[in-house]
């Protein structure tokens, strides 16, 4: 588990104070002794000058080992950045 929370007086890109947060989970199993399985998931916040952008971002890998030093690796991940005024949960 992770927690982020920044504050910029005057934020890079924007020029304006903004406050950036980001908190998630990260999980590795071990279901078969040659398969890792790993994922993470995180949800995201940014309020620059009294707008709330919210997002998400996430991945799943599997990694097989077919003999050792051989791997075959797949990953699915996702994402929503978020926009100003989207509507969030």
């Amino acid at each position: 588990m992770s927690s982020l929370f920044t504050r910029a007086e005057k934020d890079i890109k924007y020029g304006v104070t903004n406050y950036r947060q980001a908190h998630g989970l990260f999980v590795r199993s071990v279901p078969l002794a040659n398969v890792v399985i790993m994922a993470e998931g995180d949800w995201f916040i940014s309020h620059c000058s009294g707008k709330a952008s919210w997002g998400y971002a996430g991945f799943v890998q599997v990694d097989w080992e077919l003999v050792q030093g051989v791997h075959v690796m797949g990953t699915g991940e996702m994402m929503n950045g978020g926009a100003a005024g989207e509507p969030h949960p």
